[in-house]
């Protein structure tokens, strides 16, 4: 079970929670914003300054949960299920190996970058959501 969890929900989960999300367009006092998260938005664009973000931790913690349970149900289910599914080591190392260097890469250039990041422990904002996006890769859909 538990190399299971390291070897394939794990890398899926991160791999899942950095291409795969949803975008919020949400009205403010002096345009419009879109944040991002799903299924809740855990991130927006910071107003304080460029190149800045504005994180909400208990949605980014809660989004995460979601991603990686639905990994969970869906591996432990395969193999509770289908037992005699063998896949190649090759292929469990691989995805381990992206998944792990996604994230390593994606929390490095977010140290180095982005420094001026305001984290929230909620999001303090009242949204009135016009429209969402579907997005796969950082494409909207």
């Amino acid at each position: 079970m538990k190399h299971l969890i390291l070897k394939y929900v794990l890398p899926l989960t991160i791999i899942s929670f950095l291409f795969v999300t949803k975008s919020w367009l949400v009205p403010i006092y002096d345009g419009s914003e879109i944040f991002t998260g799903f299924p809740f938005a855990y991130t927006c664009p910071g107003w304080h300054t460029s190149l800045s973000s504005q994180i909400f931790v208990t949605e980014l913690i809660i989004d995460l949960i979601c991603y990686f349970g639905f990994w969970y149900l869906l591996v432990i289910g395969i193999h509770r299920y289908y037992p005699k599914i063998e896949l190649p080591k090759a292929f469990g190392k691989t995805l381990m190996v992206v998944g792990y260097l996604l994230l390593a890469g994606t929390i490095l250039i977010k140290c180095i970058t982005y420094s001026d990041d305001v984290y929230y422990v909620k999001n303090p904002y009242t949204t009135d959501v016009k429209r969402t996006n579907l997005r796969i890769f950082g494409v909207g859909f």
